[in-house]
């Protein structure tokens, strides 16, 4: 894996942008997206938090790959890593991190992707720590196709 401090959106055509997220819909069945980079996909992406929303509902809190545009028309290949529940859990889940990761790497062989950007999971709000938790657990799993970006807000 490399890594990258800066925006998540500062990359030019890669093959896919992972956000983190977390299993919960609201009444009207759009993903839960309401902090971190998964608030900025949502507000980048109109009806990204509706897509999720779906997949979540008919097959669990998982790793999912949605294409979608942004609000110039650009297309994007948006990554969806669960690493809580609940938004309202106060860390994030190790091992579902961990999973999605699994997921993740399977994923990007199967679509022969080269360049996929991800955020720390699980650093930030879900309370993990990068040195000691998630940078061990990232290094693991993922191969130098994974840009791991310690993420600056605009």
């Amino acid at each position: 894996m490399r890594e990258y401090t800066g925006n998540l959106w500062d990359f030019i055509n890669p093959d896919a942008i992972v956000i983190t997220t977390n299993g919960d819909r609201n009444v009207t069945g759009r993903l839960i997206m309401g902090a971190g980079n998964a608030k900025e996909a949502r507000d980048r992406f109109p009806s990204l938090d509706e897509q999720l929303g779906k997949l979540v509902e008919n097959g669990g809190n998982k790793v999912y790959c949605v294409s979608t545009k942004d609000l110039s028309g650009k297309p994007f290949t948006i990554v969806s890593l669960p690493t809580k529940h609940s938004y309202k859990d106060t860390q994030s889940d190790l091992m579902l991190i961990a999973t999605g990761l699994a997921n993740l790497v399977d994923m990007a062989d199967q679509k022969e992707w080269l360049e996929i950007i991800v955020p720390r999971p699980g650093v930030g709000n879900g309370k993990l720590s990068w040195d000691t938790q998630i940078r061990p657990l990232c290094e693991s799993f993922l191969d130098d196709r994974f840009i791991v970006c310690d993420f600056v807000r605009e």
